[in-house]
């Protein structure tokens, strides 16, 4: 029988929780999504021009991470809080660890 293997060391520290932005909004209670909006409407076509001229930046080298929090506040209507990225590299500066740590989602990270 072979020894027992040790646990994985883990590959990156845990880095503090930045501050909640006041234009972040709260992650939302599990539930319905409301209704997209209609197809062709202003809001679904023009979702580009609301976005922020500087989004925020959190974890991302660039604001991808800013971007990606307006879309899903804004733009799309989610039923399940879950992703797959690639490739993420050790997850610390992955674009959906916004999500995962200030929203509740849940999801995989994968790199080769």
């Amino acid at each position: 029988r072979p020894p027992a293997t040790p646990p994985p060391t883990p590959i990156a520290k845990p880095l503090a929780k930045p501050p909640a932005m006041p234009s972040a909004k709260p992650p939302e209670k599990p539930g319905r999504a409301p209704s997209p909006p209609a197809r062709g409407s202003q809001s679904e076509s023009r979702w580009w021009k609301e976005l922020p001229r500087q989004p925020r930046r959190v974890y991302t080298k660039g604001n991808e991470d800013g971007i990606l929090e307006h879309v899903v506040n804004n733009v799309v209507h989610l039923f399940n809080k879950q992703y797959v990225e690639f490739p993420a590299g050790d997850g610390s500066a992955a674009i959906t660890r916004l999500l995962r740590e200030q929203y509740g989602w849940r999801g995989v990270l994968m790199d080769c």
